[in-house]
């Protein structure tokens, strides 16, 4: 049998690590985060220059069109096409078969209110 001061020695470390384990986690995700922005600015700065397609990484499923931006807010979000899992997990998604952006027509966005468009709380009309 272990004594008291073994098992609370025990209990710290395996707190401890698990603490750790969450920590690394949430750093990874940050990290991967910000290494996904800047793929994704570097991809759209490419389709500016030459108009082609350009996937930020090679095995996306989707690529930046346009940029959303309200300069009041100083919001700016890249657009990609597409609004699947992929895109929403990185930004704001254009939906397949609606108006391009800067086209005619009706041009539909989705995106997570809670990230992408957390801002919309602080429109005006």
């Amino acid at each position: 049998m272990m004594s008291r001061g073994r098992l609370i020695l025990l209990g710290s470390l395996l707190l401890i690590g698990v603490g750790g384990l969450l920590l690394g986690r949430h750093g990874y995700l940050a990290a991967k985060a910000v290494v996904a922005d800047r793929l994704i600015d570097r991809a759209f700065l490419a389709h500016l220059a030459d108009g082609r397609i350009h996937r930020p990484w090679g095995w996306a499923d989707m690529h930046p069109i346009a940029v959303l931006e309200v300069g009041r807010l100083g919001v700016r979000r890249t657009v990609l096409r597409g609004a699947s899992g992929e895109s929403l997990a990185f930004g704001v998604g254009h939906v397949d078969g609606t108006a391009p952006p800067n086209a005619p027509g009706n041009c539909v966005l989705a995106g997570h209110r809670d990230r992408a468009f957390a801002f919309l709380a602080d429109l005006k009309p």
